[in-house]
């Protein structure tokens, strides 16, 4: 099992090319109804997840590409600075920018939290007596605090060990209020937020990637579409039509951008609508669907293991020799190979990129006893 510049590449464009065509399914209603949305939300922090593991393996067959990939290769290869390459530069702001956008992160988390800390925090017994409500219809509410906040736009969550409801500093009728609470508690139930803090934690790892961001946004709304299906699943119809209502009436007029947190009812009006087909048609999940999907995602995952990519030069060297296996043999020096050519050393390399099916010894005086 090894790392080596191009399967970082390989392994980026192949896994973000499945989640584009993940993006263009998610787009399709039909998609989330017969799917569903847990399994398209498993799907998807499965593929991304495999992004953070770009190895190749000895046992896959190596896919030789001749020529076409050498102009990047020598690209990233650059040297910047003596022994300093283009792709070291590029790793280094790499890591440096995940590193930025993680503290940033982290600071919005605890700002916060330090918001929270100050302000002054309502029993759930408070909120229920104020309209008129019977805790027994909300599993756990009595762990829950609430928060009015003028800050957010529409009701959310907030806090894992210590959950929190923010609420709007402005009135809703006592039905409102009702699905607020079965939406809020459902997400807290789920630990909705622990996969929000994955999403966040992917996106920051691959800050360069634009495509994740637009992942996020379609993981965050397949979270809401699924608790909307847990929440209505055993209503009658009425009361179904009275949960519409509620998003409608309560739909935020803005996007909230803090961190840790899960809204209500705040991601635009496209999105409502389309929540609102769901809900009115309902899922109607085909097993069978599923597991095509999941198929053809495994055999996707499966061709990137046992296949590897492997570009070669075809060019020439010292005077019009071709560099192989017969002429050519490395010698490795701790995690770098010397390269020698008919006996005569020619160049030190970090990887075995172009030297596949190349013999490699451990020192030189095996290469002589061998050659």
């Amino acid at each position: 099992m090894e790392i080596s510049l191009v399967s970082i590449v390989a392994t980026c464009v192949f896994y973000s090319v499945i989640l584009f065509l993940m993006c263009m399914l998610i787009k399709r209603i039909r998609i989330i109804r017969n799917v569903g949305p847990e399994c398209l939300i498993f799907i998807i922090c499965f593929i991304i997840t495999l992004m953070f593991f770009p190895v190749e393996f000895r046992f896959a067959y190596n896919i030789e590409i001749e020529d076409t990939l050498q102009p990047v290769i020598r690209m990233f290869r650059h040297p910047i600075y003596h022994n300093i390459l283009l792709m070291h530069v590029l790793a280094v702001i790499w890591l440096a920018g995940a590193l930025v956008a993680l503290v940033r992160y982290v600071m919005r988390y605890k700002s916060l939290f330090r918001y929270l800390s100050v302000r002054d925090t309502e029993n759930y017994d408070t909120v229920l007596k104020k309209y008129g409500l019977d805790s027994r219809h909300y599993d756990g509410i009595e762990k829950i605090h609430f928060v009015y906040a003028g800050q957010v736009d529409s009701p959310c969550t907030a806090g894992i060990k210590k959950p929190y409801i923010l609420l709007p500093e402005k009135e809703y009728s006592r039905e409102q209020m009702h699905y607020i609470l079965l939406h809020e508690i459902m997400h807290i139930k789920n630990k909705d937020l622990l996969w929000i803090i994955l999403i966040e934690v992917l996106c920051i790892s691959f800050w360069w990637n634009p495509l994740l961001y637009y992942i996020k946004i379609q993981l965050l709304q397949l979270i809401e579409i699924r608790n909307d299906k847990n929440i209505v699943k055993n209503m009658q119809k009425q009361e179904v039509r009275a949960y519409m209502n509620a998003l409608i009436n309560t739909a935020g007029q803005k996007k909230d951008e803090t961190a840790g947190i899960i809204a209500f009812n705040n991601s635009g009006y496209k999105f409502l609508k389309k929540r609102l087909e769901l809900i009115g048609d309902g899922l109607s999940v085909s097993h069978i669907q599923q597991g095509i999907l999941i198929t053809v995602i495994i055999i996707l995952v499966m061709c990137k293991v046992c296949f590897n990519i492997m570009p070669y030069s075809t060019e020439t060297v010292e005077g019009g020799v071709m560099t192989t296996e017969e002429n050519t043999y490395l010698i490795k020096s701790g995690n770098e190979y010397k390269v020698y050519i008919y006996g005569e050393y020619m160049d030190t390399v970090d990887d075995l990129l172009g030297y596949d099916d190349i013999p490699i010894y451990n020192s030189l005086e095996e290469a002589k006893r061998n050659e």
